[in-house]
């Protein structure tokens, strides 16, 4: 990882050879002919894929034995049964097993939408498959360390001929 991160073992085998994982998330695998391709997001909805804030399309690994992702901050695993759903913050969603659905639903009234800091819409999960999801995405973490701005005057001091 670029930066301080969780190593979060799976096992293909037991996902049926493939998973689907966000951009940055994927860091090594045990397979050398693991595939890794792009595919649509499973969205049950018009809605959830324009109003759900993840992606239109994530990474897909297809393989045999253990694969490695990468996330920030506490990790929690957990297998959805079918029709299970749990409500997330998008951005905290690291990977999911090729079944679980993605959809969307309103935060509240509108008071609730404009100062709760949420949003218009949380992000559902249905089962069944598996569910990844971490504490501290990275786009948190990045807001949390900006970079420093480019000094100035550097173009100034270069040596005129």
């Amino acid at each position: 990882p670029n930066e301080p991160a969780n190593i979060i073992p799976v096992n293909l085998d037991e996902e049926n050879g493939s998973i689907k994982c966000k951009n940055d998330a994927f860091m090594a695998a045990m397979d050398p002919e693991l595939k890794i391709s792009i595919s649509k997001l499973n969205a049950s909805s018009c809605c959830a894929c324009f109003c759900s804030g993840m992606d239109m399309f994530m990474q897909s690994c297809k393989g045999k034995g253990v694969l490695f992702l990468q996330a920030h901050g506490t990790i929690m695993e957990k297998v959805l049964a079918a029709g299970e759903e749990i409500v997330v913050d998008t951005n905290c969603v690291v990977a999911v097993s090729d079944k679980v659905t993605v959809d969307v639903q309103r935060t509240g009234g509108c008071a609730t939408c404009m100062c709760s800091g949420e949003g218009m819409f949380n992000t559902t999960l249905k089962g069944p498959g598996r569910i990844i999801l971490c504490s501290m995405p990275l786009e948190k973490l990045r807001l949390l360390f900006p970079r420093p701005p480019p000094k100035q005057g550097k173009a100034s001091e270069a040596v005129q001929m």
